[in-house]
């Protein structure tokens, strides 16, 4: 709680600095910018330009009320309610994951399929996007796509009714005058078939949940995490049941856990590989399938 007294930016840094550094906090120092840039909207330019600018009432509150939440290891974009995503504000809460980037790598994998697509005079791209909580991997991609002139039809189907408010949010900011279909469904919409598939699914072993880092294992939603006994539950199923879903020509772009990739690809045995995919830390992230009879 505030007491009514001014408080200069570089004195609120110091006293976010100095709780973070006692919560244990890897970086505080880098905490508490992102904390006052987040919701106090100063950026690092800011915030070093002017350490000595007065903190109004309302944004001194704010941003005390976020560093209270913030050392009970709620993320910082569920205290903001946002985040950056492939240079995109998406809507998050607790009944979403923050988008990583590491997922970016799939949005770039889904572009060059689809820029290399060879569908009957180029009709729209019929794309769904499975597991979307945000939104943000078939957003992004439908963002992509129609930036560069490609006619998309773009389902996204979550299991989480209250994830796909999210995304409904987030596509009617994102995606304004697309048509975009919202279904509830574990993975697959109960019809239809769809030229490109993207999913990340759960993919971490059940067992492991809890004794991940905190702002996962008590912030982020079990369903979105939990890929059942050894984290690979929903890639089984996307390799027995995707071949129903996809027309003639299409594939599956799948993100996938750090060291998973061998695994899911032993699991996709009958379908032709694509691309393979490394993120920033040179784990394979991304794997890109289609069904030995839809080779293009």
């Amino acid at each position: 709680m505030t007491t009514g007294k001014p408080m200069t930016v570089g004195c609120f840094y110091q006293k976010a600095l100095a709780a973070l550094e006692a919560g244990g906090f890897e970086d505080p120092g880098r905490e508490a910018r992102a904390l006052i840039e987040a919701v106090g909207g100063l950026g690092l330019t800011d915030q070093l330009a002017h350490p000595g600018c007065d903190l109004e009432a309302d944004r001194l509150e704010a941003l005390e009320e976020a560093l209270k939440l913030r050392l009970q290891h709620l993320p910082l974009t569920k205290i903001a309610g946002f985040t950056l995503f492939y240079g995109l504000r998406f809507r998050v809460n607790e009944a979403t994951l923050s988008p990583r980037p590491e997922t970016e790598h799939a949005v770039e994998a889904a572009l060059k399929w689809a820029a290399e697509w060879r569908g009957s005079g180029k009709p729209p791209l019929r794309i769904l996007d499975t597991f979307t909580g945000t939104g943000a991997l078939g957003i992004s991609l439908g963002y992509g796509l129609t930036q560069a002139g490609q006619a998309i039809d773009l389902t996204l189907a979550d299991l989480s009714e209250e994830a796909l408010d999210i995304a409904r949010a987030n596509a009617a900011a994102l995606l304004p005058g697309i048509s975009v279909s919202f279904v509830p469904a574990d993975i697959w919409p109960a019809e239809g078939l769809y030229d490109l598939v993207t999913a990340n699914p759960p993919y971490i072993p059940s067992d492991q949940i809890d004794s991940l880092m905190p702002e996962v294992a008590s912030h982020d939603p079990r369903l979105a995490l939990d890929g059942g006994s050894d984290g690979l539950d929903f890639y089984r199923r996307l390799a027995g049941e995707g071949k129903s879903h996809l027309s003639e020509g299409g594939a599956l772009v799948l993100e996938v856990g750090a060291g998973q990739a061998e695994e899911v690809s032993q699991i996709f045995h009958a379908w032709r590989a694509g691309a393979r995919v490394r993120d920033y830390l040179g784990h394979e992230r991304v794997l890109v399938f289609m069904p030995e009879s839809h080779v293009k």
